[in-house]
């Protein structure tokens, strides 16, 4: 059974954090794999709610980070998928923070994760199609259409 197209909006995830002294690193800004991980989780997140059903990451195009986020400071993880494939849907992550004493806002990191819906035998299973109805989803699915165009090519060049 194929299921029905839905929404970009049907996956979107928003998590927040604050950072603590565990979040840390030695120059006194967070961990870049704390990040990684909870934008790890947040994809998840998406992908679980748009295929109602278990998924794994398969890739993360890279993540760059633009700014250091300080000990104090709220940490929000936005989440959406921005196209579906067969099996597989690409997530746009984009991270940012908050400087609660001046109430500054930083864009800290975007980045595209690759994660594969399962069925209950645990292998991949279709995912519904996407179905954007404004100007920006659909931009971000051609973009991200893209995206996977570069991914298929830079994996058959390390085969």
């Amino acid at each position: 059974m194929i299921p029905a197209a839905k929404s970009p909006q049907d996956s979107d995830i928003i998590k927040t954090e604050l950072i603590m002294s565990k979040h840390i690193n030695a120059v006194g800004s967070v961990f870049g794999g704390t990040l990684l991980s909870w934008a790890d989780v947040t994809a998840a997140l998406c992908g679980t709610k748009f295929c109602q059903g278990p998924v794994v990451t398969a890739s993360l195009d890279a993540m760059s980070f633009y700014h250091p986020i300080k000990l104090g400071w709220i940490v929000t993880i936005y989440g959406r998928v921005n196209e579906s494939f067969q099996t597989s849907m690409e997530v746009g992550i984009k991270i940012s923070s908050v400087d609660p004493e001046t109430g500054q806002d930083f864009l800290n990191s975007r980045g595209y994760f690759t994660i594969v819906a399962l069925g209950p035998d645990s292998k991949p299973k279709k995912v519904p199609k996407i179905a954007p109805t404004t100007d920006h989803d659909k931009r971000r699915q051609q973009q991200a259409r893209q995206r996977r165009e570069i991914r298929i090519r830079m994996r058959r060049l390390s085969e």
